[in-house]
């Protein structure tokens, strides 16, 4: 009797019961939304962690995976800069960001650690920003990377580069990935021998489910 009537009330107060749903998911501390951080980075403006720590603006499963599998020694080369950029700071050796928006730069410019090298590649400028890659490698003696982000303009014409940049153990990571414009460059990095991982989920703050893919080889340095 007890069951019949709680279905009862449910079938019948849909709406009130979908608006407890909704404080539940967003105010209590052990929901989903609180552990990840989600509305902690609607609080306060830009994608972090539930304790504030920045996080990249990709989804939580992807995060949450990647985390694990950082090493101090590792080298980063991303394709836009952000609040991912101190993400990769906290966890790795170096990170070489290539970024458009001069704003952008300068508003973060404050709050990155020594180990994050900012390059700003403008519209038009030379070498063209899918092209910064090599330019870092060569004003670094060849340094090659462990890991090259693919997150601001171009990414079809960064994923081309980006294979010739990779250490050994080096791996890919696209964000966006479920565009469809985004195809070639799943195409071209699968055809040049890349295996493929992808997560998807909610990102920080945002409502809709993104994909995040590592495009690797076999013994590589997150050890797929």
């Amino acid at each position: 009797m007890k069951n019949d009537i709680k279905w009862f009330f449910r079938r019948k107060f849909t709406f009130l019961r979908v608006m407890n749903y909704k404080r539940l998911l967003c105010f209590t501390r052990n929901s989903y939304l609180a552990q990840t951080g989600w509305t902690e980075s609607l609080r306060r403006g830009y994608p972090c962690d539930a304790e504030g720590r920045p996080l990249p603006w990709m989804n939580y499963s992807f995060i949450a995976f990647i985390k694990e599998r950082l090493q101090p020694e590792m080298v980063v080369l991303e394709f836009g800069a952000g609040y991912s950029s101190l993400f990769w700071a906290a966890h790795v050796k170096h990170v070489f960001s290539v970024e458009h928006d001069a704003f952008f730069i300068e508003l973060l410019k404050d709050e990155l650690p020594g180990n994050v090298t900012v390059y700003h590649a403008a519209p038009g400028s030379e070498p063209p920003y899918y092209a910064f890659g090599e330019y870092i490698s060569t004003r670094n003696g060849g340094l090659k990377f462990d890991i090259v982000v693919i997150d601001g303009l171009a990414r079809v014409q960064c994923a081309r580069r980006a294979p010739e940049l990779l250490t050994h153990r080096g791996v890919i990571i696209l964000d966006d990935s479920q565009r469809p414009e985004y195809r070639e460059a799943h195409t071209f990095l699968q055809r040049s021998g890349f295996k493929h991982l992808t997560f998807e989920g909610l990102k920080p703050a945002d409502r809709g489910v993104n994909c995040t893919t590592i495009f690797y080889r076999d013994a590589n340095c997150l050890q797929i």
